[in-house]
């Protein structure tokens, strides 16, 4: 038995690379793609088989992942069983892992720039699928002020009964306590 499905078999059935892709995408917060070169074809996911014949030959393994909400994949890295090492593997899991969050937040956020006066003084954006506010950046707004933002925000946005997300910001910017709240392309240059 090689040394990748050595490492299949710390965690299911040495031929079960379906299951081992499973137990990977449910363990981690994104949900790597996992592939395995299997007689010189890449399969992915769904494709992987969960049994392998004797004469079937395994001699890569790959990781990468596609972010929901974003058209782009995020490049992983296939591993040759020549150069194999196991510890690169899950190492290289992580990368993707805390990569893919990171965009994930990026595009499946709401986000704000709060100016004064004309100037911008903070930036936030809004997690809703865990309804949380984070405050990016504060350059002058207290914690009262933050509060009453973050109850503004909340008052504005509600999900009717068919599902129907409303926005706080769908009908433009608002003045809430004397700040102008915008949103904002995070995307963009910061502006702080």
């Amino acid at each position: 038995m090689n040394k990748i499905l050595k490492m299949v078999g710390k965690i299911v059935e040495p031929g079960d690379l379906y299951g081992f892709y499973k137990a990977v995408y449910n363990g981690t917060p994104c949900g790597p793609s996992i592939g395995f070169r299997v007689n010189g074809e890449w399969l992915y996911c769904s494709e992987l088989p969960s049994q392998l014949s004797d004469e079937d030959v395994v001699d890569g393994v790959s990781v990468s992942s596609i972010v929901e909400g974003w058209d782009g994949e995020i490049e992983g890295v296939k591993f040759d069983l020549e150069v194999f090492q196991e510890e690169d593997f899950w190492k290289m899991v992580g990368e993707i892992n805390e990569e893919a969050g990171e965009i994930w937040v990026l595009v499946n956020s709401d986000w704000f720039l709060i100016e004064k006066d004309g100037q911008p003084v903070a930036g936030a954006h809004w997690e809703e699928w865990d309804d949380n506010i984070t405050w990016d950046t504060v350059v002058s707004v207290s914690e009262e002020e933050k509060n009453l933002i973050e109850e503004e925000l909340r008052k504005r946005h509600h999900i009717d009964k068919r599902g129907v997300v409303t926005d706080p910001l769908d009908l433009g910017p608002m003045e809430i306590g004397g700040f102008v709240v915008k949103t904002y392309d995070p995307s963009a240059t910061l502006f702080l």
